[in-house]
């Protein structure tokens, strides 16, 4: 046999029936509902027990007279009653209101049964006496109203012969309405005096509870300010500590001010490190020993509004900040910040300041660091905004140009050397050359101008630029060059890099047109900080100065701001296009350097450049080999690859008379059909990369999907990295607009080029 499970009862008819008597488990929140539910409890319990006994005596009646309808209802209510204390779930409400009607059920049946001068009169009273205890007055009116009714009806059925022993109660109506009246009376007056007395005293355990409360919770409250104030007051013990901790210890100088002495009623000891002098010193100045002039204009001006203002205390919302210059005991210069409270007495008047000094010497400093590169970010916005403009028209413009280069190749050689034409065509084929340099500095503001970077010599690219500049600057302008014998070498373009020495002497000679000395120099610096006056932060490392200085007529502040701006220019209308020096800006910052300017009126312009320098220096990297600038014609099919059909025409007029085959196609989707189909016999691409539909990107790499080994020149007034680098890029480039000549020498070049 298994053992009996711990959790059950030995005995469960037991351990049942003492949860059935159990009492309720109730709150104790002392409130009329709480006593209401230990009342009808025992009410219950006790009607459990009594109505037993009385069905067991009804038994007896009903041998004797055959009452079975009194034992049948009896029955039917001991059973609700059993269920009512089994459902101790049910709400109070519904539980007490089922309890009376059981009640009233027996009362009434014992009423009729057994006649008015049985219990039933005694029950009827009862019932409603617990009727307004378990559920107040309204239901022990209405429990004397069912009374009242009750007692018509037997009065009535004793009229009618009923109950023949209780004919003499009413053998007087005036005899049997005072006898039922005086009952009705009596039975309100219990019914509803008791429930009146139970919510009295109910108010009065509230009142005294709420009273009880008030008084806890007042007591807890001035504990909980007792305790507050003595934290106050152990925080301000902490306090003064730490002020004083603080004050002698902040690298920030706070003091008290006093106006009626003029002078510091008490100065921390962290004046020594900002000022100089010791406290003790310090409170024998007046205002005067440490502000400069100008400064302390500026705090009297302050100090006389406070004076004439009104106010009470000190005002934690009314506080003055200033910045100013002061001068430190040695004599330097010092830019202080200074917050400032005035305290005031009862009638409003100033007596005395309350201020922190702070040295912000290193964020003036910064902060004119900070403008100088606001400056340049807004400078480097407009020339993205130009460089966006030439980017968008350089191959518009450049096709255009390409068209009137080509007629006038083509027209040139067909005229008579004296015939006056030539001159005018000659005029404007230098006007064609002007319009390309002018594009070509543009798409320098774009970035999309073809940079080809490698180790540099500047010593080269120096020497080859002052030789140009020797024959265009005038005789009366004296050049000269101080070159390092060690110069390190930079990675860069040489074009481009001789084109800034260019337009720095360009505007030098036009700064100087009753002569000077125009000097270029180059050096290797080591910069371990930014130059204060490079306009940029620098790294530290390596860089090679280039310092380009005139003895010229020199500019303003105003004009020195926008001399890099695009378009900017001094010169008369026609003498410049104001591109020069914003040029020179762009490709600076794409070699990844800094350039700045230092000129005054009378005193010339200066223009220092710093490059980040390799490790090798320039006698390291050896001879450049020469380039050829001629080539024969042949007899190769090439194919022409534009989207202006001039551009076409005239190439390929070119192109015939050195003894090509050209082919033409207008788009990239024409060059990959005619190469599909006669690719061949085609030797070389010339293919333009600015055009509508696919684009001449997209078709070099299908071209080189066609055939790896195909020759493409790309002929375009800019060519992206990706079409001049790598695995998959063109074996050259031709800058739009070109000479022809320049088209049959690069063909020529291209097709004699070895494959490997």
């Amino acid at each position: 046999m298994t053992a009996p499970s711990t959790t059950e009862p030995r005995c469960p008819l037991r351990y049942r029936l003492r949860q059935l008597i159990a009492p309720p488990r109730i709150p104790q929140t002392g409130d009329l509902l709480h006593w209401r539910e230990r009342l009808l409890w025992v009410i219950q319990i006790t009607a459990l027990g009594l109505g037993l006994v009385s069905i067991l005596l009804l038994v007896s009646l009903v041998i004797e007279r055959g009452l079975w309808t009194l034992l049948v209802v009896d029955l039917v209510a001991y059973s609700g009653l059993v269920i009512l204390l089994i459902r101790r779930e049910w709400r109070y409400e519904i539980r007490a209101g089922l309890f009376l009607v059981l009640g009233y059920a027996v009362s009434l049946s014992v009423l009729f049964t057994l006649g008015p001068l049985s219990g039933g009169p005694a029950w009827l009273f009862a019932v409603a006496v617990i009727s307004a205890v378990l559920l107040g007055i309204r239901a022990g009116l209405a429990a004397i109203g069912l009374n009242t009714i009750a007692l018509a009806i037997v009065a009535w059925l004793i009229g009618l012969g009923y109950y023949p022993e209780a004919r003499p109660l009413i053998d007087s109506w005036p005899r049997g309405l005072t006898a039922g009246f005086n009952y009705i009376f009596l039975n309100a007056l219990v019914a509803l005096a008791v429930p009146v007395l139970l919510r009295g005293l109910q108010s009065t355990v509230d009142r005294e509870k709420a009273t009880t409360s008030a008084m806890e919770r007042e007591k807890a409250r001035l504990e909980h300010e007792v305790a507050i104030r003595r934290q106050a007051q152990a925080a301000l013990e902490d306090s003064e500590k730490r002020y004083r901790l603080l004050a002698d210890n902040l690298s920030d100088n706070i003091w008290t001010w006093d106006l009626a002495t003029s002078r510091f009623s008490y100065i921390s000891p962290s004046v020594q490190t900002m000022w100089g002098y010791t406290p003790e010193e310090g409170l024998g100045l007046s205002l005067a020993d440490f502000l400069t002039p100008s400064s302390l204009d500026k705090t009297l001006t302050v100090l006389a509004g406070e004076l004439a203002r009104k106010g009470t205390g000190l005002d934690p919302e009314r506080s003055r900040t200033l910045e100013l210059e002061g001068r430190r005991q040695d004599g330097s210069l010092i830019w202080i910040e200074v917050s400032v409270r005035f305290l005031r007495d009862d009638n409003g008047v100033p007596k005395g300041m309350l201020g922190v000094t702070r040295d912000i010497t290193a964020r003036k400093a910064a902060e004119q660091k900070l403008k100088r590169l606001e400056e340049q970010l807004v400078q480097a916005q407009k020339m993205e905004a130009v460089g966006t403009l030439a980017g968008g028209i350089a191959h518009d413009f450049n096709n255009i140009l390409q068209v009137l280069t080509g007629c006038l190749n083509l027209t040139l050689p067909r005229i008579e050397p004296d015939r006056p034409e030539r001159k005018y065509l000659t005029q404007m084929e230098e006007a064609v050359e002007r319009a390309g340099e002018l594009i070509r500095r543009l798409l320098v503001f774009s970035r999309r101008e073809d940079y080809r970077f490698r180790p540099v010599d500047l010593g080269r690219v120096i020497t080859n630029a002052t030789a140009m500049l020797e024959r265009t600057i005038p005789k009366m302008v004296r050049l000269e060059t101080r070159l390092v014998d060690d110069l390190r070498a930079v990675n860069g373009d040489p074009g481009q890099l001789e084109q800034v020495f260019l337009n720095l002497g360009t505007n030098a000679r036009d700064a100087m047109p009753r002569g000077g000395r125009l000097t270029i120099e180059a050096e290797n610096v080591t910069l371990t900080d930014s130059p204060v006056d490079a306009g940029a932060d620098l790294g530290p490392g390596e860089y090679v100065l280039l310092t380009v200085t005139d003895t010229g007529q020199g500019m303003d502040p105003e004009t020195e701001a926008h001399i890099f701006e695009p378009f900017f220019s001094t010169k008369e209308v026609g003498r410049g296009t104001g591109l020069g020096l914003s040029t020179v800006y762009a490709i600076v910052q794409n070699h990844h350097g800094v350039i700045n300017c230092d000129s005054r009126i009378g005193r010339g312009a200066t223009f220092r450049i710093h490059l980040p320098a390799l490790e090798v220096t320039a006698a390291e990297l050896g001879v450049e080999a020469g380039e050829e600038t001629a080539f024969p014609g042949g007899q190769e099919t090439v194919l022409l690859v534009d989207d202006e059909q001039t551009v076409l025409d005239t190439a390929r007029e070119i192109l015939e008379q050195h003894g090509y085959h050209p082919l033409t196609a207008g788009s990239g989707e024409e060059a990959l059909a005619v190469y599909g189909a006669r690719g061949d016999e085609i030797a070389a691409v010339v293919l333009d990369l600015e055009m509508p539909g696919m684009g001449g990107a997209a078709c070099l790499e299908h071209l080189r999907r066609i055939d790896p080994r195909v020759r493409v020149i790309i002929a375009s007034g800019h060519a992206p990295v990706s079409a001049t680098n790598g695995d998959a890029a063109a074996l050259d480039y031709l800058a739009k607009p070109y000479r022809l000549g320049r088209l049959v020498s690069k063909v020529r070049e291209v097709l004699d080029r070895n494959d490997d």
